[in-house]
């Protein structure tokens, strides 16, 4: 840390606490992240879905850390809550 205090540009950690010369913290959720990718995924997919009788997404998650348990629950509960909603929508799924 002490090497980069001498650095010109401003410094910030990602998902990482620390002390100066860190001139900010951004934290990451890997919840939310995971949400994101589930809007995009399931907005590529949505015509593909409507067009047929039984469409299934599988979700392999790669370990047991709470990293790899967030991003799982992240996807799952993003990708369940819009096909609910086209569903309510009235878009056949």
């Amino acid at each position: 840390m002490s090497t980069i205090a001498s650095f010109p540009w401003p410094r910030i950690a990602l998902d990482a606490a620390g002390k100066n010369p860190l001139v900010a913290h951004v934290a990451t959720s890997n919840y939310l992240a995971a949400g994101t990718v589930a809007e995009n995924f399931f907005a590529a997919i949505k015509e593909e879905i409507a067009a047929t009788d039984k469409y299934v997404v599988g979700v392999i998650q790669h370990d047991e850390t709470q990293t790899g348990i967030d991003r799982a629950a992240g996807f799952i509960d993003k990708f369940k809550e819009l096909a609910d909603a086209a569903r309510e929508a009235g878009l056949d799924f």
